[in-house]
């Protein structure tokens, strides 16, 4: 049985777009062929062509190629010419192959920026269009808050003790609400509001607890009179458009399992109420995770 020799070159370099040169093999050859003296050099020539084009694009900002490399790049990495400013860096030892591009090619003090997976800083607009509060270690995850308030509610339920409603940590809000939702049959209390919020096609919105919702205040909300309740939190003021004028907001946070009562937080003061009874109409905005 004959065996079939396919003769392909690849450049395997991405987010390049593919040109026809007219020195690219495009033939089949098989085993037996005779390879003559004018096949040899096609073959030749398609190769010194692909070398010629891969020299170009590195020289080329336009069309500059990404470099793989088994680690993630550092201030040392000295991209400058003929690589500048826009060099792109794969880290091929991580398993999502993370992008970084050079932002300042410097001597000795290169800055890069990771692009892929994305990461995110406090008071960067989230994926679900909401603004940024708290991120991880790494600034791949977090938490985002909604650019608008919901409609004024009431916490519900005032007399129900929602007794796995008491989380008040960053990161217990989501159970919080999973919970009031389960166990309150208020079709307008604060959790339903938040959890009908809308946006950028997530539906995964809840409200915030008693942690997550202070956080809010110190990122995106503070206000001037309010900044000694954020320490080593940024020195913002409002950035979110909160109602700090009227409205305290609501947390998912059930205080000690009292029946009658949940936290809440004014934006004016930074202050969060301990015991504040569920039948009160305060502002609602809701949050989701990343």
């Amino acid at each position: 049985m004959k065996n079939f020799l396919n003769i392909v070159l690849i450049i395997s370099l991405a987010q390049v777009a593919h040109t026809a040169h007219a020195s690219e093999i495009t033939s089949i050859y098989t085993t037996g062929d005779v390879l003559t003296a004018a096949t040899l050099d096609t073959i030749k020539n398609a190769v010194n062509d692909n070398d010629t084009r891969i020299d170009t694009m590195v020289a080329t900002p336009s069309a500059r190629v990404p470099y793989f490399f088994a680690r993630p790049p550092n201030s040392l990495d000295d991209f400058n010419d003929p690589y500048p400013v826009g060099t792109l860096w794969v880290d091929t030892s991580s398993s999502g192959s993370d992008v970084y591009i050079s932002i300042d090619s410097s001597g000795s003090s290169t800055i890069w920026k990771q692009r892929s997976p994305l990461v995110y800083a406090l008071g960067d607009t989230g994926p679900g269009g909401g603004l940024v509060f708290y991120v991880t270690a790494d600034g791949m995850h977090g938490l985002e808050v909604a650019p608008a308030d919901s409609s004024s509610s009431e916490w519900g339920c005032e007399n129900t003790n929602i007794a796995r409603a008491e989380g008040t940590a960053i990161g217990t809000g989501q159970h919080n609400t999973v919970e009031i939702l389960h166990l309150c049959s208020d079709a307008d209390s604060a959790a339903q509001a938040a959890t009908d919020y809308l946006a950028n096609g997530y539906y995964d919105w809840f409200l915030p607890s008693k942690d997550e919702l202070n956080q809010i205040f110190c990122v995106l909300g503070n206000s001037a009179s309010a900044r000694y309740t954020c320490s080593g939190l940024p020195d913002t003021l409002n950035t979110g458009t909160f109602n700090a004028v009227s409205l305290s907001y609501w947390s998912s946070s059930q205080i000690d399992t009292a029946t009658a009562n949940a936290s809440e937080q004014s934006f004016v003061t930074g202050t969060q109420g301990g015991a504040t009874v569920k039948n009160t109409s305060l502002g609602v905005r809701a949050v989701r995770e990343f």
